[in-house]
């Protein structure tokens, strides 16, 4: 009896110590097996999707990230289809995983450029993340428009549209009729109440008829996206403008720029920056010794 009670204590010490030693191991093959297959739930894209893919990101259906471009792809997704809240887990494999989203998340730069390649209306204000003991991501957005702000903006598109687009127009055409309206229709916001104003949003624009260089952006990527034009909006530490796919090629629109502001306060329209290729906006700014077009090649990739 004494050796059966050995027997089964040695037997017993070996299996706590195999699950001790093999911890992790087993933890993560319990998160990947029986946690992540079943936890994450996938909503409906909103209206405001995107359907086509860039460069930079893409969209994507496998939300166990593997590295930071999993990662960033799966930001991309939760801003494009305009979901309020998301949550996925790292693969137990990728180590950084964690450090990585707090990267993203709060020292670079990569989700402000994510947030100007979706739908304005899809774009963030705030963006948080926290993550469970169980290693649940859970991703919390506030959306820069409110519901309100979208329903004005869009019925004051519908006006303009039908009051500037007829059905017989060209894409062209009916793009520099906007690029026109737009300029006419606004002035450049010089006071330090930008965000009091709204003049960073297409919403403060139509309002108040001003606009700093986000809001003429923010409007432009919003009518381009009802004409179903693939779009983003090119954004640098100074400066933000719109890049889009015509004629089978990218061009780049700037109305910040064609809406220069005259010394007697007269408003004037230009087209030095409309529907132009990348060199000739270097061209331009290189002439007018403007550096505000300057970007980086590795990430807006469709502009070289």
């Amino acid at each position: 009896m004494k050796l059966k009670k050995v027997i089964k204590f040695t037997f017993l010490i070996g299996i706590i110590s195999c699950l001790y030693l093999f911890r992790n191991n087993i933890s993560d093959y319990i998160l990947k097996n029986f946690v992540i297959n079943n936890k994450i739930v996938i909503s409906e894209a909103n209206t405001y999707y995107k359907d086509y893919e860039y460069n930079y990101v893409h969209t994507v259906t496998n939300f166990e990230p593997n590295n930071k471009q999993d990662l960033l792809n799966i930001f991309y997704t939760i801003l494009n289809s305009g979901w309020a809240t998301f949550q996925f887990y790292c693969n137990p494999d990728y180590k950084d995983c964690y450090n990585d989203i707090n990267y993203i998340t709060k020292e670079s730069e990569d989700l402000s450029i994510i947030n100007n390649m979706v739908n304005p209306f899809n774009s963030y204000k705030y963006l948080t993340f926290e993550v469970s003991s169980l290693g649940k991501v859970t991703v919390n957005i506030q959306k820069l428009y409110t519901d309100d702000e979208i329903n004005y903006v869009n019925e004051q598109m519908d006006k303009i549209i039908d009051e500037i687009i007829t059905d017989d127009m060209t894409t062209k055409e009916k793009i520099k009729a906007f690029h026109d309206y737009v300029i006419n229709m606004l002035s450049y916001d010089t006071s330090l109440n930008i965000e009091e104003n709204g003049s960073n949003k297409a919403y403060g624009a139509l309002v108040n008829k001003k606009a700093v260089c986000s809001g003429y952006s923010d409007l432009m990527a919003i009518f381009l996206d009802r004409l179903g034009i693939k779009n983003y909006k090119i954004i640098n530490d100074e400066h933000v403008w719109n890049l889009l796919y015509l004629d089978e090629k990218w061009q780049h629109i700037d109305l910040t720029w064609d809406d220069p502001t005259t010394s007697n306060g007269k408003p004037i329209l230009i087209h030095d920056f409309f529907l132009i290729d990348t060199s000739e906006l270097e061209r331009i700014s290189n002439k007018l010794k403007n550096n505000q077009h300057v970007f980086d090649k590795n990430i807006y990739i469709e502009a070289k």
